[in-house]
């Protein structure tokens, strides 16, 4: 698993098919991140990206979701949201887990509430 911060986002390769991206902050904007589009377009990427929007949307039931990025930018129209019941969120949330619990400091620039950050404990 490979594991970089870029812009306002973590970017996590080789622990699922697809890249799974993490906000770092409440100001985190997936379509708008010219550094993580840049790190895409340089590296040639077109397809489907997994996306936790943790920090900037809270502990809700639609801050996963899975994006397509088309070589150039990413399709918003091509969004879905990662439900409850798919096996895929089970792993998204034991990375997310990993990584949070590696670097606390990603919870300081976040929506979540103090009780929300305490499910965190390591």
């Amino acid at each position: 698993m490979t594991i970089n911060k870029i812009g306002n986002f973590i970017i996590v390769k080789d622990a699922t098919a697809e890249p799974f991206l993490l906000a770092t902050s409440y100001n985190s904007k997936l379509k708008t991140d010219k550094s993580l589009i840049q790190l895409l377009k340089d590296a040639k990427y077109e397809g489907k990206v997994f996306v936790d929007m943790l920090m900037k949307v809270g502990n809700g039931s639609q801050r996963f979701y899975s994006s397509f990025f088309n070589g150039s930018k990413f399709d918003m129209n091509n969004t879905q949201i990662i439900k409850s019941e798919d096996e895929l969120l089970d792993t998204l949330l034991k990375i997310e887990k990993k990584i949070i619990c590696t670097d606390k400091s990603i919870l300081n620039n976040s929506i979540l509430t103090e009780y929300d950050k305490m499910e965190f404990s390591c």
